[in-house]
């Protein structure tokens, strides 16, 4: 693209102008900052070419503003200017008006920034509301061994999982609404407990629970035998006994009510771990904290 041709005149305005910025120790960006437009313009200015700034009118507001800022009179500067340009203002060519360069506006930043930082939140809500949940392995949440009990882990670890905790072999005695008892299943592989024959040294009293909400239960006995590993529901309720102590999984502490021989039991805050609590049920009714391996 060709420069385009300085008008007679011209040049004597713009070499003013760019002595008198040169004498002020300024630079052409020092000057297009203070005007806030961009270096070309004002190159145009000090070369003469008027007509890449675009109608009289733009040229007229662009010199007055540049002669103010070096202390040049600008009445002499415009009259210099329209002297010049008569007969030459015809059809100003618009396209060649410099645009300066706008600014990164900081503004458009506030949105992804805004979304990466809900995402964020989000994220740790959700690991603090799992957080609260029981473990997906039920088993994982009971990790203590007591002394001598080695033998009944190994035996509880033969066990075939319960489909219905309700309904359970090995010494339960299970209620869901009702006061009816479960039957005993038979067992080819050995004997089946009776726990009403069983010795009173052996079995303690009944550990009764109440759910007001869903809640997930484990209970075992002294022998590491499974005596619930079920969830129950909000509204049923279930007895259990054998020999003690009792290991005891709750998955959801405000949901349940729990009796020991027809006593409350509360649960002491200091075995809770939000709404869990897993703790032994000693035969007196007392519980305390599992014993860690």
């Amino acid at each position: 693209m060709s420069e385009p041709e300085v008008v007679p005149g011209f040049g004597d305005i713009g070499a003013r102008l760019r002595g008198a910025r040169e004498r002020s120790g300024m630079t052409v960006a020092q000057a297009a900052e203070r005007l806030h437009c961009d270096r070309d313009l004002v190159e145009s200015m000090e070369a003469g070419r008027f007509a890449q700034l675009g109608a009289p009118v733009f040229v007229r507001g662009h010199l007055r503003r540049y002669a103010e800022l070096l202390g040049v009179p600008v009445g002499e500067v415009l009259e210099l200017w329209e002297r010049a340009a008569a007969g030459h203002l015809a059809a100003p060519d618009i396209t060649q008006i410099p645009k300066a360069r706008r600014p990164r506006n900081a503004r458009r930043l506030l949105l992804p920034v805004g979304i990466a930082a809900l995402i964020v939140l989000f994220g740790l809500l959700i690991s603090w509301v799992l957080r609260d949940l029981p473990p997906t392995d039920p088993l994982a949440a009971i990790s203590t061994t007591e002394p001598g009990a080695e033998e009944g882990a190994s035996a509880a670890a033969t066990l075939p999982s319960a489909t219905d905790a309700r309904s359970m072999a090995g010494g339960v005695v299970a209620e869901t609404g009702s006061a009816a008892s479960a039957p005993a299943a038979d067992d080819a592989s050995g004997p089946t407990i009776d726990v009403d024959q069983a010795a009173p040294p052996q079995t303690g009293g009944a550990l009764r629970i109440r759910a007001s909400a869903d809640c997930w239960l484990e209970i075992y006995d002294a022998d590491r035998r499974r005596l619930y590993f079920n969830l129950l529901r909000a509204g049923d309720s279930t007895s259990v006994s054998g020999r003690m102590p009792l290991r005891v999984l709750l998955g959801n502490v405000p949901g349940v009510t729990l009796e020991f021989e027809g006593r409350p039991l509360v649960v002491p805050a200091g075995l809770r771990r939000a709404n869990t609590a897993s703790f032994l049920l000693e035969a007196d009714g007392a519980p305390r904290a599992v014993a860690r391996d």
